[in-house]
């Protein structure tokens, strides 16, 4: 497997380790970052925005986390991360609408986590803003009302990397491919079946789902959400492939 290496980074305030081989950080992640490191530097703009796609439960948000320890560690430059998770419906609208799944009636909130079930008119506003340097505050979702939160990150006028980080940004579908050319750089993490659906029902479970609530949402909502991911997205320019536990490389560069 070779060595693993911990990292410690923050996020909302609270402490964790990451764990990544020697070789991944070194011949993956780091070499990303010298490439986007380098790019940002060249603009005049003072946002340089990173779209970094892949099913659920690949590990964006951590790599995401990676990218701005790195960043901070090698080049002292601020990363603001930026989860499409705050464009969520909120749970009661979600509940209040029906649609057909394999012949079968069920509500959007029995699909969360379905590109359907995100308000995109909201994330292309916010977008928008953000490619236009103006100041706003990004949504957030909150895990613990599971809900998102619309006053979450506030996006500054300081120069910084801009992470978004998501399942659909590289979805060949409408609206999502029609936002490609708002992100400086897109990135795309594939992974295996195994390890998606263990770190999804154990990432529910520590939500307050049940074991077979998690299941269940996973063989209803989630399962059809990987597929739909893997089968549908394009126009990445980098490629990274999970092949471990903690190993990832470099498929397209």
């Amino acid at each position: 497997m070779g060595k693993r290496l911990s990292i410690a980074v923050e996020d909302s305030n609270l402490k964790f380790i990451l764990y990544y081989t020697k070789m991944s950080i070194e011949f993956c992640f780091k070499k990303i970052t010298d490439l986007l490191y380098n790019e940002s530097v060249n603009l005049e703009d003072s946002r340089y925005i990173t779209a970094i796609a892949g099913p659920p439960g690949c590990g964006k948000s951590s790599i995401a986390q990676l990218f701005a320890h790195l960043f901070k560690r090698d080049y002292n430059v601020d990363t603001i991360i930026l989860p499409l998770d705050g464009f969520h419906y909120e749970n009661d609208y979600l509940k209040s609408q029906k649609v057909n799944l394999k012949n079968r009636i069920v509500t959007l909130y029995d699909v969360k986590g379905a590109p359907e079930t995100y308000n995109t008119d909201y994330y292309i506003t916010c977008l928008n803003k953000l490619y236009r340097g103006e100041e706003f505050f990004w949504p957030i979702y909150s895990r613990k009302l599971h809900n998102p939160i619309k006053n979450g990150i506030k996006v500054s006028k300081n120069r910084a990397i801009y992470i978004i980080e998501g399942n659909y940004l590289l979805l060949n579908e409408s609206p999502w491919n029609s936002l490609f050319n708002y992100y400086n750089k897109r990135i795309f993490i594939n992974s295996r079946f195994r390890f998606l659906k263990k770190r999804i029902v154990k990432r529910k479970i520590a939500g307050g789902f049940s074991r077979k609530e998690a299941v269940k949402h996973f063989i209803i909502s989630d399962r059809e959400n990987i597929k739909r991911v893997l089968k549908n997205s394009t126009e990445y320019d980098i490629l990274i492939n999970q092949i471990g536990k903690y190993r990832y490389i470099l498929k397209s560069f």
